[in-house]
């Protein structure tokens, strides 16, 4: 291969590269939904974050791990509820785990 064509493969993965960080970084920044069933002084169903989540929130999911797949993007909101709505779907099944006191 000649060092032009090798010099622009290499852009071209770089470039592929920018882009794919740059929309990890919008997903990050991206508020999210918790999902999961309302849990008395630590969350409500519905409820939208846009910078971080909140201390009870946090300490709550390193006592239950599956809270952790019920907190989304919101841009995810429509095929989570659809699926926890789902009889035997992996949403389901997770909701159905939560603990709320």
């Amino acid at each position: 291969m000649s060092e032009t064509k090798k010099e622009e493969t290499a852009a071209k993965v770089q470039g592929a590269k920018t882009k794919s960080a740059a929309k990890r970084e919008e997903a990050r920044n991206e508020p999210v939904i918790y999902i999961g069933p309302s849990i008395k002084n630590v969350a409500s169903t519905g409820t939208v974050y846009n910078n971080g989540l909140p201390d009870a929130l946090q300490k709550e999911m390193e006592r239950q791990q599956v809270l952790k797949s019920l907190v989304i993007p919101v841009s995810g909101l429509a095929d989570a509820q659809r699926e926890i709505n789902t009889p035997g779907s992996a949403m389901n099944l997770i909701y159905g785990k939560v603990k709320t006191k």
